[in-house]
């Protein structure tokens, strides 16, 4: 059995070192692949220097979105006959068996192709950011799932910590490079869920990630990508009906300009 784990870096060396350290102090061993998507900051020739041969590298051509830097990581799991595929945001940490329980999960769930994993937050880990994923309501709003007796609602597994099936990747292929930011993992569930897959997350399987599940509400900037990347979503997907997404992407601007205030 084997396992590869990608890890994208874009000028952030301290989160970076501690993401690839916590996968290299598992129980269960796995293959680290550290992508980078053109940092120019010297943050991935300083975690090369600190890893050594111990990791795979991949240099990215630019900044082109988490879909595009992590898909190198997707093709190589084919190429070298890996099993699985975990992607693993750079600003999060595992517990040592997170991946053990999470290779266990799916092990004895042959219909599930990706599993999630409980992603609490960094710092106080009481806090339940999401139990792997969460759903799409009919206004096209995401909404994480915190407890478990919502699970059975869940329609996406965030990108944040996702085990993949190899033979998922086979079946419906890389991530779509057209989203910049956000979405793209919600979209790689449909694919997958559109190709007869299961989604399910492995509760026992903890993250614990720095970032909050507030954190893409914190600017123009970043409104402006997550509604971008959702109304692609919602016309890929969903062709004219699509325009409920319009719905979510207001919701999602006053919230942010609530928080603000």
């Amino acid at each position: 059995m084997k396992i590869l784990v990608a890890v994208l870096n874009w000028r952030n060396y301290e989160d970076t070192l501690i993401a690839i350290q916590s996968v290299k102090d598992s129980t269960l061993f796995a293959d680290i692949m550290l992508l980078d998507n053109d940092s120019r900051d010297g943050s991935f020739e300083s975690l090369q220097e600190h890893f050594g041969k111990s990791v795979i590298y991949q240099a990215n051509a630019g900044n082109l979105g988490f879909s595009y830097g992590n898909n190198p990581a997707f093709l190589k799991c084919l190429e070298d006959n890996y099993d699985f595929l975990l992607l693993l945001n750079n600003d999060a940490k595992i517990h040592p068996d997170a991946i053990k329980n999470a290779v266990d999960y799916l092990k004895n769930k042959a219909d599930v192709g990706i599993c999630g994993m409980k992603l609490v937050n960094m710092h106080e880990p009481h806090h339940i950011q999401a139990l792997g994923g969460g759903y799409i309501d009919y206004l096209g709003v995401a909404h994480h799932i915190t407890h478990e007796d919502k699970l059975p609602k869940i329609t996406y597994i965030t990108g944040a910590a996702a085990l993949i099936r190899a033979q998922v990747i086979r079946d419906i292929g890389i991530m779509d490079e057209s989203y910049f930011m956000y979405w793209e993992d919600v979209d790689y569930s449909f694919r997958a869920r559109r190709a007869g897959w299961k989604l399910n997350v492995s509760t026992d399987s903890v993250v614990f990630h720095k970032e909050s599940a507030s954190s893409g509400l914190r600017s123009s900037r970043q409104i402006a990508m997550k509604n971008k990347s959702a109304l692609f979503f919602a016309k890929k997907f969903y062709g004219p009906l699509g325009h409920v997404y319009y719905i979510g992407m207001i919701a999602r601007a006053l919230k942010a300009q609530a928080h603000r205030l």
